[in-house]
């Protein structure tokens, strides 16, 4: 009977270790395995830039994330602190934590990933001028610019550059993103993130929306951006799980179930791109998202070197092709062949991509590599946990981790090796023997760690 070997770890990295929620169904099982096997030979970037929690159109994350399997970040500038409560007596600072924390919920069915800058929600704001006084424009720029330099997005989607009434946090945030899409390739502006190690980075297209993702049925030139689009695996359209996310917004009294099953698209209007887009009908015109497409960070792409890569891609990509094809919801393991063919092709290539781009190329390689592992842990029925056994911990108190892993394939797992994988500083030992095998359907658990 064939073995596969697999090393596996799990990420610990808590201040309040017992709340950490369990991922929702559709990360797990066949459902799990359909949505991970989406984001292969997907290495396009889109970050959305907002001022608060609630900003945000939680379709079109849904559409980017779950339905095109884009890897897509959220960058909140304030936490929401001067917004009202209608759940708690939370305000201002705490009531930033509690946005914070309804965010995190809602990325558990977008699984979009989160950033927040500096900015504090002073409240309502009549003016773009005194939302930049309060939160520093310069200072806040900057967060901007450090988020798209570490992230390196291929498009920007921000919001209303301009608006009459309240609420103009929402245009400043857009106005930064604006500044932030030219800033960030520009190594004279600052210059302190790249002594920390960032690089200058170009982003191809910025959109702006209305407030809060709203549409702007009046601007002929806007990109339709379809949410309204039933996805068999998710079993319902984007717009209801949007509507799904969207209601842990509790605080903020945004909603209580799905959104509506039918809604018109979304739209984007084109601000700026490099190089220029005479015009725009996708958010993704002019990015090839493949694998193949990674060759566009090379300056030469006629070298050997170069050619040899190409070919690798292209390899990759009718693999990624292979696999999805064979997917079944019953029968998850028909993916493994083809997803260890792309595992053993992506853990050589990064020795072989060219001096030219390898930091591009190679940071896309270790996403796609990381996605393919997670497919093939959900290929074979490999469910890895850990809970921590305090509800809350405080520097310096030791505390013990429950670490469950379960096989529910039809093989025998061999296990490598079972480490958590702690911040720096931290100590993590096993306080007993890990089992060298772990039989189908059957569960070990390690004692604390």
């Amino acid at each position: 009977m064939l073995k596969r070997v697999l090393t596996l770890s799990a990420f610990l990295c808590v201040a309040t270790a017992g709340a950490q929620p369990s991922p929702p169904p559709l990360d797990e099982g066949g459902v799990g395995l359909g949505l991970a096997l989406r984001r292969l030979g997907v290495t396009a970037r889109v970050l959305y830039v907002t001022a608060h929690p609630d900003d945000e159109h939680n379709a079109v994350l849904v559409r980017l994330s779950r339905g095109e399997g884009v890897r897509t970040a959220l960058l909140t500038l304030t936490r929401g602190e001067g917004g009202q409560n209608a759940v708690g007596p939370e305000l201002g600072t705490a009531l930033g934590v509690l946005r914070t924390e309804e965010l995190m919920e809602i990325h558990r069915y977008d699984a979009v990933e989160q950033y927040f800058g500096r900015a504090y929600e002073f409240g309502f704001s009549f003016s773009v001028e005194e939302s930049f006084q309060k939160w520093g424009r310069e200072e806040t720029l900057g967060d901007v610019v450090r988020v798209v330099r570490s992230f390196r997005p291929d498009v920007i989607l921000t919001l209303a550059l301009e608006s009459t009434g309240g609420g103009q946090h929402h245009q400043a945030a857009a106005q930064l993103a604006r500044d932030a899409f030219r800033a960030a390739a520009d190594p004279a502006r600052f210059p302190e993130q790249l002594a920390q190690g960032l690089r200058p980075w170009q982003a191809h297209a910025l959109y702006r929306s209305g407030v809060g993702g709203g549409d702007n049925p009046n601007d002929a030139d806007a990109a339709p951006v379809p949410i309204a689009v039933f996805d068999p695996l998710l079993g319902m359209t984007w717009t209801e799980l949007g509507g799904l996310a969207r209601r842990a917004h509790r605080s903020q009294d945004q909603g209580a179930g799905r959104g509506p099953a039918t809604a018109p698209p979304a739209r984007y209007v084109l601000v700026d791109s490099e190089p220029a887009l005479p015009s725009s009908h996708g958010l993704l015109d002019g990015v090839d998202p493949t694998l193949p497409g990674l060759l566009r960070f090379l300056s030469d792409r006629e070298t050997p070197a170069a050619k040899a890569m190409a070919a690798k891609l292209e390899q990759l990509q009718i693999g990624v092709g292979k696999a999805q094809a064979a997917f079944e919801p019953r029968n998850p393991e028909r993916t493994a062949h083809w997803l260890q063919v792309l595992l053993r092709i992506l853990r050589e290539l990064p020795r072989e991509v060219p001096e030219d781009g390898r930091d591009e190329v190679v940071a896309r390689l270790a996403e796609e590599q990381r996605d393919v592992e997670r497919a093939l842990a959900l290929a074979l029925g490999v469910r890895l946990s850990a809970q921590a056994r305090d509800d809350a911990v405080v520097p310096g108190q030791g505390f013990g981790v429950d670490v469950s892993l379960r096989n529910e394939g039809r093989e025998p797992l061999r296990l490598g090796a079972l480490a958590l994988d702690v911040p720096p500083g931290w100590t993590a030992a096993p306080s007993e023997d890990v089992p060298a095998q772990v039989a189908p359907e059957r569960k070990h658990a390690s004692a604390s760690r």
